[in-house]
């Protein structure tokens, strides 16, 4: 009962399981385009890679769609302790092994009886990339899974479109003045960009493009990319910056869009904010210039 002791134990579950955990596994959309895909792959693939177990979810719909065996793995001791309960208290307990590793450190012989013949992950962040997801998922690739063995998910593009101003983004992103003072000099200290939980349907000031596409099935190594891209003004209006949004190709033809202020999503909505607003026309053409790392990702206006 002592409100200290709480409160130290809540920052070191909240230091080892972050909160978002949770909106996640409440995530229907993203849950109901996991379940259908592992419903179409599981057939004939007995053996099944789960890389990062979290809740043991993902696991437990691949053995309900018919794997003989999962093997899963959890970086965090803590969460793949829980993920033991969880697949226990659901009678999962002979088909799933819980492995507290990395899938990079995975040893064939040691931790799985042979190459996997479906690997599922859901490494993904709401830039896509941002949490090793590449590599990790091309290490599997070349290491865990068999020949022409499957995965989900199998590709993805990064999505882009010009984000006008609303007053739900302008005062997440920007200040102008209050009270009569203005404080719009602050801008100078603030980032570019932001994670936005949007409520309201941003303002779209063009058609969506693809930034950059990924393919999980190639093997070619992992290198920066850069381009321009030239995204055409559909619509009148001041320019923010940039909105952006994932499409994963989970497994043939399903696939999962979070287009923002189309459908509720736990992953938040990154936005990149121009060093200043633009008045933009319809037919104005605005080019971005855009970069992919390793696990890192980025996009600033050309003047």
């Amino acid at each position: 009962d002592d409100p200290i002791l709480r409160m130290n134990l809540n920052y070191a579950i909240t230091s080892s399981v972050p909160a978002w955990h949770l909106t996640m596994m409440n995530d229907e959309i993203r849950n109901n385009a996991y379940f259908e895909a592992i419903k179409l792959a599981t057939k004939d693939n007995p053996l099944v890679l789960d890389i990062g177990t979290g809740s043991g979810l993902l696991s437990m719909m691949a053995v309900s769609n018919g794997a003989e065996k999962v093997i899963t793995c959890e970086t965090s001791k803590t969460i793949a302790d829980v993920a033991k309960k969880i697949i226990l208290k659901n009678g999962y307990e002979k088909n799933i092994n819980v492995i507290n590793k990395k899938s990079t450190d995975l040893i064939i012989g040691e931790d799985l009886p042979k190459t996997a013949d479906l690997i599922i992950s859901e490494v993904l962040s709401a830039g896509f990339v941002g949490e090793g997801a590449r590599t990790t998922i091309l290490d599997a690739k070349k290491r865990l899974l068999k020949k022409n063995g499957k995965m989900i998910p199998e590709s993805g593009s990064i999505r882009i479109s010009l984000l006008g101003n609303n007053s739900e983004v302008f005062e997440s992103v920007a200040v102008e003045s209050t009270h009569g003072f203005d404080l719009s000099e602050f801008k100078s200290i603030s980032p570019n960009k932001f994670s936005l939980r949007l409520k309201e349907k941003p303002i779209i000031l063009s058609n969506p493009e693809n930034a950059f596409d990924i393919n999980f099935f190639d093997e070619k190594e992992i290198t920066n990319e850069e381009k321009i891209i030239h995204l055409k003004v559909n619509k009148d209006g001041l320019c923010l910056g940039l909105i952006q949004w994932l499409k994963v190709r989970l497994y043939k033809e399903i696939e999962y869009e979070n287009i923002p202020g189309k459908n509720s999503s736990h992953w938040p909505t990154p936005v990149y904010t121009f060093d200043k607003p633009l008045k933009v026309k319809i037919g104005d053409i605005l080019q971005i210039k855009a970069f992919l790392g390793e696990d890192r990702l980025w996009f600033h206006h050309l003047k």
